[in-house]
């Protein structure tokens, strides 16, 4: 692994871009129902390797990649992945913020660690540019995650992450048969 490909350390791991040997440490690291169990709908269960590598090979088509590996500094192995959706229009200054860590890896505070790391690297480091006034850059003003009714652990680590509870979007989500609530975080800087 080259050393300049790596954005992030933190006390536990590596942030570095995906790359496509990854894709059986990936899907080893997301087989699991209990990891699917709060993500999109688009998260495949049971995770196989195909499902890695039409992931990744996604986020190395991408001009602008804004998905990472969770890595374990010793290995190199993915344990998670982490990433942001730039929003579009008015939203441009806006992020949507998502992560998972394969469930060995929970109940440790990786992903708390971790979550602080990248969303203060992401408002301070990713720069965006309005369709609508061509040639200016600006940094992201707002990160925000939603979280599932039920996901307290995800809950807290954005909490401990520093993101903020700003509402429950009630009956705003459907998984698994059944509607449900969605937790609203988000994190902000001034201009």
């Amino acid at each position: 692994m080259a050393s300049d490909s790596v954005i992030l350390v933190t006390p536990r791991t590596i942030l570095r871009p995906m790359k496509l040997s990854d894709i059986l440490s990936v899907s080893r690291a997301a087989n699991s129902a209990a990891v699917a169990q709060y993500m999109r709908n688009r998260f495949p269960s049971p995770y196989t390797e195909a499902d890695a590598e039409k992931w990744i090979k996604g986020l190395l088509a991408k001009e602008r990649p804004c998905g990472f590996a969770i890595a374990d500094p010793k290995t190199d192995e993915v344990i998670g992945g982490i990433g942001i959706e730039l929003g579009k229009d008015v939203d441009f200054r806006s992020a949507e913020f998502g992560y998972w860590l394969g469930e060995d890896y929970w109940g440790k505070g990786i992903m708390s660690e971790v979550g602080k790391a990248f969303a203060e690297w992401v408002l301070k480091n990713i720069r965006v540019t309005s369709e609508y006034e061509a040639g200016k850059e600006f940094t992201l003003t707002r990160l925000f995650a939603s979280v599932l009714d039920g996901n307290d652990g995800s809950r807290r680590v954005l909490e401990k992450s520093g993101f903020v509870l700003e509402g429950i979007m009630k009956r705003g989500a459907y998984k698994h048969g059944k509607v449900m609530d969605q937790w609203i975080y988000a994190i902000t800087q001034e201009d």
